[in-house]
């Protein structure tokens, strides 16, 4: 009798959990978390943004992250299967946050760029 009801919490535990995304374990109530998205997505939206900044600075370089391309190279080189990407935002008070991308592994931030502080 202890085994099944041990049984069925243990189900219902693993059912209530299936929709749910484990991206944001590796951060705090303070941040916004988007979903995970691939190297080819974040490379296209980055382009996207320096092509704007271009216009008003012309001397950023025209690739995903600008100046901080390096940085990319660097977190691109270090994916592992089952890795996830996101965009974060950090708020710790209404007037500032930080934000950037972070590569999660296991609930454990490996490595972040923070691309705006304020």
């Amino acid at each position: 009798m202890t085994k099944m009801l041990l049984l069925c919490l243990l189900i219902m535990t693993a059912t209530a959990h299936a929709g749910t995304t484990r991206t944001n374990c590796a951060f705090g109530s303070s941040y916004d978390v988007s979903r995970s998205y691939t190297i080819q997505e974040i490379e296209r939206a980055e382009l996207a943004q320096i092509e704007a900044f271009v216009k008003v600075s012309p001397d950023i370089p025209k690739l995903p992250f600008g100046f901080q391309n390096p940085e990319w190279i660097y977190l691109k080189s270090i994916v592992q299967p089952g890795d996830k990407i996101v965009y974060f935002r950090w708020r710790p008070r209404p007037q500032a946050s930080d934000a950037g991308v972070a590569l999660v592994r296991a609930c454990r931030v490996i490595h972040q760029i923070v691309t705006s502080q304020g």
